[in-house]
């Protein structure tokens, strides 16, 4: 008992370790930030809403075997990891909070019925397109009421998988801001609680009803 409360204590508040710190994989589009010239971004005109459907792959082909062996594998070697060691084991930690979530994956699959996704495709994307990946925290504005109630409803998917929040974020196109700009144009995708894998929520370009009209529209 002693020894899975410390688990417990010690578990990633998300699902992959690389999100845990204050900087997550939204740096993949590094090569293309907005610094860069605009006469050298030979990138492709695209709005997110217009080529998400290039971000859909095959669902992943699922390892189920021999699961409580690797927890029990992988336990161990945290434990030993933390007892020579400061740190958090943060990717044994990761795989852990995976192998446990697969042990529900089956009798509560019809819930997660979104397509998916992977890191390399997003990143293709924005490569491709004058695109970028940010922060659902520094855009969580852009969201029409559409994308909170998937947001809802893909929440309550994951809470009946493990208690580890995933972490949502967004494609938008990248160009300057302007002030008080209205544009509504992106892709809302989130960490599968199952794996090393995205599930792609849904793309708009639309504006953000009430809020619109009490931020931009002054009434």
């Amino acid at each position: 008992m002693k020894i899975f409360d410390r688990f417990k204590k010690r578990k990633l508040s998300n699902y992959r370790s690389m999100w845990s710190s204050t900087q997550p994989f939204i740096a993949i589009n590094s090569d293309w930030n907005t610094s860069r010239n605009e006469k050298e971004d030979k990138r492709l005109e695209g709005k997110p809403v217009e080529v998400w459907e290039q971000l859909k792959t095959i669902p992943a082909d699922l390892d189920f075997s021999n699961l409580d062996q690797k927890i029990t594998v992988i336990k161990k070697r945290i434990k030993v990891i933390e007892d020579n060691m400061k740190d958090i084991p943060s990717d044994e930690y990761e795989v852990l909070g995976y192998l446990e979530a697969r042990k529900k994956y089956k009798q509560n699959i019809n819930l997660f019925q979104w397509p998916i996704t992977t890191d390399e495709m997003v990143k293709d994307l924005c490569a491709k397109y004058k695109l970028k990946t940010a922060r659902f925290e520094e855009y969580y504005t852009l969201i029409p009421e559409e994308g909170i109630n998937e947001i809802g409803k893909y929440r309550h998917a994951c809470r009946q998988i493990r208690k580890e929040n995933p972490v949502f974020s967004l494609i938008i196109p990248d160009k300057k801001e302007e002030p008080l700009s209205r544009h509504r144009d992106p892709i809302l995708f989130s960490s599968s609680p199952f794996g090393r894998w995205n599930y792609i929520l849904g793309a708009w370009d639309k504006e953000v009803a009430i809020v619109d009209d009490f931020i931009y529209n002054y009434k």
